[in-house]
């Protein structure tokens, strides 16, 4: 699968930087087999499509109609709220994946009651949650806030118990798999 050069910037003569992927790569064999990897094809497939370089370090969203200054934006615009909003109204008319009975996760929606006791679980920030009182604590901790910008937008649910990562292409079986999903080796390969 061909991917495009536009989206790997040569920052100096060893320092090269993915836009798409959001990484720093050391000298022109890094930037070549990360051209070259998987991941990197994935990633360019999944948002690869709806971003353009317009020139003068400016890159044009077709699927928000918005433009983006500096190639350091770019993955925070991929990963923003605006973008997969607007990504996930497209998924709803026309998806080409597995995921077409999931929907996008609000922030509270990760938070699971498991038991009778009023114990809750966050399921993206592998944390138990003690009463009701403390659940808007931990939704508005660091914490939890890091864990959706970092995971969250990449985790579509059914409403019931079953999760898919958009990102992986991978159904989630429990709530309980969903942190061990996405700190494990697989999910980072695409990030």
């Amino acid at each position: 699968m061909e991917t495009n050069w536009n989206f790997i910037l040569q920052e100096s003569e060893t320092h090269y930087y993915c836009v798409i992927c959001g990484c720093d790569l050391c000298g022109s064999q890094n930037a070549e087999g990360h051209f070259r990897a998987r991941c990197h094809a994935h990633t360019t497939e999944v948002y690869g499509g709806d971003i353009s370089y317009i020139g003068d370090n400016q890159y044009y969203c077709q699927l928000c109609d918005c433009y983006i200054s500096g190639y350091q934006n770019v993955r925070a615009h991929l990963r923003g709220q605006w973008h997969q909003d607007s990504l996930n109204g497209s998924d709803t008319e026309t998806s080409e994946d597995d995921s077409e009975n999931y929907v996008a996760l609000r922030s509270c929606d990760f938070i699971i009651r498991y038991n009778d006791y009023n114990m809750f679980y966050c399921c993206l920030c592998n944390r138990n949650i003690t009463d009701e009182w403390n659940i808007s604590l931990h939704l508005w901790s660091l914490e939890h806030i890091t864990a959706i910008g970092m995971y969250g937008y990449d985790i579509l649910g059914t409403g019931s118990t079953w999760y898919y990562c958009r990102l992986c292409d991978c159904s989630i079986t429990s709530f309980r798999n969903i942190y061990e999903h996405v700190t494990g080796w697989q999910h980072n390969n695409f990030l």
